[in-house]
């Protein structure tokens, strides 16, 4: 489309003749306007549209514009809803506030004006008041797409299909305006309305999916919930090539050793403590040189031991990495009986990507002999 829309705008550029709609907008006034007063019944107005031929009534009070009163607000606003048409006042059915322009205006801008408003009329004004109605259809020399009924279809699509029906007559209308003789600067102006109106409809349409995902579900204790929000756009692909793409934060750490609810059979027994610490995405914790050396990574195990309802720490132990891919180790002494928490939690310096794991130990006290 903008390879097309190039072309013919080039073409216009060339163009040596002046078009009417360069011209001014009192030069295609057709005549005086009808009009009436505001307290002029629908049936009045009605007459005297059947009188002087005209589609569009002005209505005024003392020479000062008020509204107008369409053949189409005629058959929305009282026909389709079965109004007394001699009971129902102009001001009643009428079509304000005025959008007006200036007599000495250029044609073009009138035509830009009623595509930015979607509307097919425009009052023209003097410095006496009214001077006059100006029709879109007025300032276009062939009858196929409309640059107002265009921008009127694309605020009103349905769908991304009807929307792209809509983009495609852009560029006959560009074509047709090139045919008129338009200057290109002019018909680039329309041109950018419309695509304007095109996004905003493509933006109206999009609605917000949210997609969750859960994991890894192969290690609960470390296992994230993770929610983003994307939005769906008309004519646009949502998961691509990749599918959609979502990163789980934080570090996969498992205890391997003890084992958790393991009985440890008296203090001063060496417990070893043995994780094994990789990113979410299952990469592996390295030495240095490698895309996760070890060297970013604190790995500590807290303790804690039983007292009544709650846990009371009793030693910090730092793991150390063993040489082997993620896996971190150290040793604690069982300092007496009872039931123990270990709790071994990694941290990758300088982000927020943190994992944790967690087992319970216990010492019985031996049984009273007999």
């Amino acid at each position: 489309m903008a390879a097309r829309l190039g072309h013919v705008l080039r073409v216009a550029q060339r163009e040596p003749h002046v078009p009417r709609r360069q011209a001014g907008v009192e030069g295609l006034l057709r005549g005086p306007a009808a009009t009436c007063g505001p307290s002029a019944s629908v049936a009045e107005v009605a007459a005297l549209m059947q009188r002087s031929g005209a589609a569009v009534v002005v209505v005024d009070a003392d020479g000062a514009p008020l509204g107008i009163v369409t053949d189409r607000d005629l058959r929305a606003k009282v026909v389709a809803m079965q109004r007394d048409a001699g009971a129902t006042r102009a001001a009643d059915v009428m079509s304000s506030p005025l959008v007006t322009v200036k007599r000495e205006a250029i044609a073009f801008e009138a035509l830009l004006e009623m595509t930015r408003r979607e509307i097919h009329h425009l009052v023209v004004v003097d410095a006496g008041g009214l001077a006059g109605v100006l029709p879109s259809d007025d300032l276009l020399l062939s009858q196929a797409v409309h640059p107002v009924a265009l921008a009127r279809d694309i605020a009103r699509a349905p769908s991304r299909e009807v929307l792209a029906r809509h983009a495609a007559g852009v560029t006959g209308l560009v074509q047709r305006l090139v045919d008129d003789g338009g200057r290109a600067g002019d018909i680039a102006r329309i041109v950018a309305e419309l695509n304007d109106r095109l996004v905003a409809r493509v933006l109206a349409q999009a609605e917000a999916a949210l997609t969750e995902a859960y994991g890894p579900l192969g290690a609960p204790q470390s296992a994230r919930r993770v929610v983003i929000q994307q939005w769906i756009a008309p004519g646009r692909d949502l998961v691509g090539t990749d599918g959609i793409v979502m990163e789980i934060p934080g570090l996969l750490v498992q205890i391997t050793s003890p084992p958790t609810h393991h009985q440890v059979p008296a203090p001063g027994t060496a417990v070893r403590i043995h994780a094994n610490v990789a990113m979410m995405c299952g990469c592996p914790i390295e030495g240095a040189g490698t895309v996760w050396p070890q060297q970013k990574f604190d790995v500590s195990a807290l303790i804690a031991v039983a007292a009544g309802n709650v846990w009371r720490p009793v030693q910090v132990r730092r793991l150390e990495w063993t040489g082997e891919p993620s896996q971190f180790r150290t040793e604690w002494t069982l300092p007496g009986y009872g039931f123990y928490q270990v709790t071994v939690f990694a941290r990758e310096q300088g982000s927020a990507n943190t994992g944790v794991d967690r087992v319970t130990v216990f010492c019985p006290r031996p049984s009273p002999p007999g």
